[in-house]
Formats: structure tokens, sequence, C-alpha cells
């Protein structure tokens, strides 16, 4: 009885490992439709926790003929969030990011946190709702807790989640499950600190006015009209 117990169980974390490998896949089809081929995916070799979470990096032009580098998590969504009956929102969501097309991306450029903040940013994203038993959707806001902005060459000390301006499919279907992709804008604390005082809906047009694309020189969106 032992040994059936233990082969039922075998079979059933072998079918979960399968299905997880194949939501992986999906998510970089889905992009690859979306963006054009994968430049390369940047697998977390080592993890404190139950989630590997890998960043896509596709190298891609916008519609307005930009190019840009665009990094998107994969492993955030192996794990449902814990969504409320009474809320709408979306139980699977995974994280994206679009870099100016100079920015530095490689193993050595990431010795140098300049370069390197929006991977450690997706990272921490995709953990938080996990680690904290709660939930991300559209509007959402994080603060950096444990420095005084990203890194040195920019001055945000948070981040919100929006829809994308340029994923024209944000939803991935997978048999039974629904993928939603949300790309991520780096704020100011000023910006966080509006936001959080007035709620989303008071800053949802002026922040949604900001190009998807990082700026790291841009002015805030007081300054804005």
């Amino acid at each position: 009885m032992s040994r059936l117990f233990f082969l039922l169980s075998l079979a059933l974390f072998s079918s979960s490992i399968l299905a997880q490998k194949k939501l992986r896949v999906a998510i970089e089809d889905h992009i690859e439709q979306q963006f054009g081929e994968i430049e390369q995916v940047l697998h977390e070799i080592t993890s404190t926790d139950d989630l590997a979470i890998d960043v896509i990096w596709v190298k891609t032009k916008l519609e307005n003929g930009e190019k840009v580098n665009a990094l998107i998590t994969n492993g955030m969504s192996q794990k449902k969030m814990l969504v409320s009956k009474d809320k709408k929102a979306f139980e699977r969501i995974e994280l994206m990011i679009l870099l100016p097309d100079n920015w530095l991306i490689s193993s050595i450029a990431f010795q140098d946190e300049n370069n390197y903040w929006p991977i450690r940013l997706l990272k921490t994203l995709a953990r938080f709702p996990h680690t904290q038993e709660t939930y991300f959707d559209e509007g959402h806001t994080v603060e950096e807790a444990d420095r005084e902005s990203y890194a040195n060459n920019n001055k945000f000390k948070a981040a919100i989640l929006v829809p994308s301006k340029y994923l024209k499919e944000d939803l991935i279907y997978f048999r039974k499950k629904v993928v939603k992709i949300y790309t991520v804008k780096p704020m100011y604390e000023m910006e966080m600190n509006m936001k959080l005082e007035k709620g989303y809906s008071a800053v949802k047009d002026k922040i949604l006015k900001l190009d998807d694309v990082v700026d790291i020189d841009r002015a805030p969106i007081f300054n804005q009209e």
C-alpha cells in the first residue's frame, strides 16, 4: 500500500513539473508572437523559495519604430496569487519592463547595479504577492524599502503596475489557466505618495501618459501637462 502511494505521489509530482514547464513554454511562445524572437532567457539558477523567476529578454521594435529591450518574467504565474472572491483580479500574472535600446544587458554589465536594477525589480515584484500572501492588480504600487532609490543612476523609489501600451495581447491562455501581463513603471517617491493619498483613479491618466519605456531622466508627472 505504501509503495502504491509512493508511486501515485511520484506520478502527480512529475505531472505537476511537466505542467509547469509547458506553461513556461506557452509564455515564451506568446512573447515571441508579440515581440519577435527571444534574445535570451535569463534563468534563475538558485532560489531561496519554491519559485524560479526567469526573465525573458527580447530586442524588439515598437509600433512607433523605437527599438527597445523588453524584459518579461516567467515563473510568477506558476502559483496563484491570493485573490479574495470579492476582487475582480487575475490570479496569475507576469510582469514586463521596457528599457531603451542602449541599455547594457550582459552578465558583465549586470555586475553594475545601474544596469541590473530592472532585473532585480522584476524578480522582487514577482515574489512579493506570494511571500506576502496578497495579490497584484492594475494600479498597485510597491515601494523600495531598502534603498534611497533603485540605483545611483536614478531617483525612482517605487513601481506601479499598469496595462501595456505596446503589447497587443496581454492575456495568455493555457489550458484552464489565464495569465495577465502587466507593465512595470518606476515612480518617484512624490508620485507614489500622490497615488496613495488621492487614489489610483485620480492619477491614472497622468501615469498612463508616461511612456512604457523607462527613462531614468524623466521629469516627475507633476511637471508634465
